[in-house]
């Protein structure tokens, strides 16, 4: 009976491992982006998702500007807590992007698993969030035309197995840069 038990477990399980990629509209290489400002994701923990994607940028050797930089600026200009992915937004995305001194503006929203609650990340042993959507633009601030998208949708069927928000933004910067 206990194998029967872990057999139907092993077959629930599988079907959901190997779903699990991000999907990008066009890959582009660092270089082409030049110099890269990420304004802080929409959605639950929006703000420590756009850092995993501006770590995973850097470490993908990208131009970044820092996060403090961005912040002060978005303190000045009163926008804290913009919705970005906003159509009404795109405007003031090119604005941001020419006052950063940005060639490409990062946007993007990501949606928690559960009501966004924190998890310990079993490899890391920090805090994390599991994630269910996650999507993410690049801007080119002279002419405002996205360069590239990624998007990410968990097709786990248990939160368990889901990603998080480290693993997502690798995802979804890996897929969308190439080298």
């Amino acid at each position: 009976m206990r194998k029967l038990v872990m057999v139907m477990l092993a077959v629930a399980l599988v079907p959901g491992c190997a779903r699990d990629a991000a999907r990008v509209s066009q890959p582009v290489r660092p270089a082409s982006l030049a110099t890269v400002a990420v304004l802080p994701f929409s959605g639950p923990h929006g703000e420590l998702f756009a850092d995993r994607i501006n770590y995973e940028l850097l470490q993908q050797g990208a131009d970044v500007i820092p996060k403090q930089t961005v912040v002060l600026l978005l303190k000045h200009e009163k926008l804290g807590n913009a919705d970005f992915t906003s159509n009404a937004y795109r405007k003031r995305i090119l604005q941001l992007g020419r006052k950063l001194g940005a060639d490409t503006v990062v946007v993007g929203s990501v949606t928690p698993m559960d009501g966004g609650q924190t998890v310990i990340d079993e490899m890391r042993g920090v805090p994390g969030y599991k994630v269910a959507t996650a999507t993410m633009q690049f801007i080119a601030v002279s002419d405002g035309r996205v360069v590239s998208s990624a998007s990410y949708r968990n097709e786990r069927s248990l939160a368990l197995l889901a990603a998080t928000y480290h693993d997502v933004a690798h995802k979804l910067v890996a897929a969308a840069l190439r080298r």
